[in-house]
């Protein structure tokens, strides 16, 4: 284990105190930005659309809503994924790091599948929350084209959670702002 030097004037703890801040920053800041990126992609959305029309931005966030909600429950499902590696990880079982990884990326298929399923039901759903029929169809239809994404977010989230686990937070980082800098460009 990596022990930080112990500067002149300086004690045990307050060295060992600069180290695992440096760390925990180093981490902390690309996985913030991370997180932040995929709400910021609706964010972006939601600002574009509400130039052009409000019945639509109406429909989109209504639609957001189920698709959203969707990958905050497959995201805690997956966490484990950061957690095993984590610990393999911290182990120096780089074997088990790789079978982690490789046990998640089926269950994000899974789960992805049946978050598309649950989104391409969209216009039911609303309907049985209450919404008018306009709405219902607008946000239905929404949920049905977002939801076309789940699959894809999963797929990079339990690979990121991976990456996580193994002290690699920087590529999920670049990805998402790349992915953010795509979806304002698409979206003008």
């Amino acid at each position: 284990m990596y022990e930080a030097p112990i500067r002149p004037g300086e004690t045990w703890f307050a060295a060992r105190l600069r180290r695992h801040l440096g760390e925990l920053i180093r981490l902390a800041v690309p996985t913030v930005i991370s997180r932040f990126g995929v709400l910021m992609i609706a964010q972006v959305d939601a600002v574009m659309v509400g130039h052009a029309a409000t019945a639509e931005l109406a429909y989109l966030n209504i639609g957001n809503a189920v698709v959203i909600n969707i990958i905050v429950a497959c995201m805690g499902l997956l966490l484990g994924t950061l957690v095993m590696t984590s610990n393999a990880f911290g182990a120096e079982d780089y074997r088990a790091c790789g079978a982690a990884w490789r046990r998640s990326l089926p269950m994000a298929f899974g789960l992805g599948l049946i978050g598309l399923i649950i989104a391409w039901q969209g216009r039911d759903l609303m309907e049985i929350l209450g919404q008018t029929g306009d709405l219902a169809a607008g946000s239905g239809a929404v949920a049905h084209i977002m939801g076309l994404g789940v699959l894809p977010v999963l797929i990079f989230l339990t690979t990121n959670f991976f990456l996580e686990g193994l002290r690699r937070p920087l590529p999920g980082m670049v990805l998402m702002l790349l992915a953010n800098l795509l979806n304002v460009g698409l979206n003008w």
